[in-house]
């Protein structure tokens, strides 16, 4: 057995992908306060399936703090080694 993902598991990565990208987009520009129905018209997801994926809209804010939990654990680079070398001049410059 293969731990390559099946067509439906990639189907539904991109799925809510498109939701969450969707729902980055409104928190952006509203805040929280914004409804499934817009984030279903936003992400192009009809409103049924984005409940499939996301029954309560908190589900939706709850997997957006999960991914910002995520990039935060990213260390930063503690120095410019190993930077491209436009940056390395851009921060010179600076």
């Amino acid at each position: 057995m293969s731990d390559r993902p099946t067509p439906r598991d990639e189907h539904r990565a991109r799925v809510r992908r498109r939701v969450l990208d969707a729902a980055t987009d409104l928190v952006a520009a509203e805040g929280t306060d914004f409804t499934v129905p817009q984030v279903a018209e936003r992400s192009g997801v009809p409103l049924r399936t984005l409940y499939r994926y996301f029954p309560k809209r908190q589900a939706i804010i709850d997997a957006l703090a999960a991914e910002g939990d995520q990039v935060a654990a990213i260390p930063l680079p503690s120095g410019l080694a190993g930077s491209p070398d436009w940056l390395e001049e851009a921060w010179t410059n600076l």
